[in-house]
């Protein structure tokens, strides 16, 4: 429902892509390089306070994050 940044990881170009999906990934094709490598670049509006995150305790990785909503 919005536009979103993204960022190409190739050639460093920014540019705006419109989803329907605000939490899903998005793939874009870079409109300088073609490339399809390319990330979400920093977005307020879908920021997750570090105090919604917990250690996953099922992963083999201590350094997984989960995101925890049900405290809300």
């Amino acid at each position: 429902m919005a536009n979103r940044e993204l960022m190409c990881l190739e050639c460093g170009h920014t540019f705006e892509v419109y989803s329907d999906d605000e939490d899903g990934e998005l793939e874009a094709e870079c409109p300088v390089c073609g490339s399809v490598d390319t990330t979400r670049t920093y977005d307020e509006e879908t920021e997750v306070d570090e105090e919604h995150l917990k250690e996953d305790q099922d992963s083999d990785e201590s350094d997984d994050l989960k995101i925890n909503l049900d405290d809300e």
